[in-house]
């Protein structure tokens, strides 16, 4: 907790800290809890471990992030043993948005795929935010691979899905999705589609923050 107040007011390097000492804190009481055969905390450890990644993030130290987003994804792996869950999707997911980060594109999208498919499986054809996310990051992750084909159609189905979610009302998730698919269609050299889209993305962000200074 200490450490979450730290990274709310982006002083990362105490954040880091403090997460730092709460994950050597979890690892003692996992050790106890393997002891008494039981479980529960590998998820306490992949969770301390995420907090952990998130601020070498924000530090640029985004090759010492990947190697913690890659212990929580192992620990889950282990625990659901091949079985989806949203746990496990999450952290398919934290590798492949560090790993696009670094640049490594190819590699980001393996792993977003699989976060991707895993969505769709636990949400079986149902709008959820989890899973628009997981279309964007796929679409996001296609187009820096120069695929605009492909980045079009996951940027269009995320956008139909927060359009969904949010039943025709202003939203930020919106905003951003209209302003993806206008990416897309400025890519694939259709200007005036994405000027369609872009314009969307504008009036609804003067919209949701009419009154705020914006630059």
């Amino acid at each position: 907790n200490v450490g979450e107040a730290y990274d709310r007011l982006k002083n990362y390097d105490q954040a880091l800290k403090y997460y730092q000492l709460a994950l050597e804190y979890v690892k003692q009481a996992l050790e106890l809890q393997q002891a008494l055969h039981e479980e529960e905390d590998y998820d306490k450890v992949a969770q301390a471990l995420s907090y952990m990644d998130n601020n070498y993030q924000d530090l640029d130290q985004l090759e010492k992030g990947l190697e913690y987003f890659n212990k929580p994804l192992e620990m889950q792996q282990a625990l659901h043993e091949g079985k989806n869950h949203a746990d496990l999707a999450q952290a398919l997911s934290n590798v492949g948005v560090t790993y696009g980060s670094l640049g490594s594109y190819t590699e980001a999208l393996k792993y977003l795929k699989r976060a991707l498919k895993m969505q769709q499986a636990l949400h079986k054809g149902k709008n959820h935010a989890d899973l628009a996310q997981a279309l964007s990051n796929v679409g996001v992750a296609y187009g820096s691979l120069d695929s605009y084909t492909e980045a079009r159609k996951h940027l269009e189905q995320a956008l139909k899905m927060h359009q969904a979610l949010h039943e025709g009302e202003n939203h930020d998730d919106v905003a951003d999705a209209l302003n993806n698919v206008g990416l897309a269609h400025e890519s694939l050299g259709q200007p005036e589609k994405a000027l369609e889209y872009f314009e969307q993305a504008f009036k609804m962000q003067q919209a949701l923050h009419e009154g705020e200074n914006q630059v």
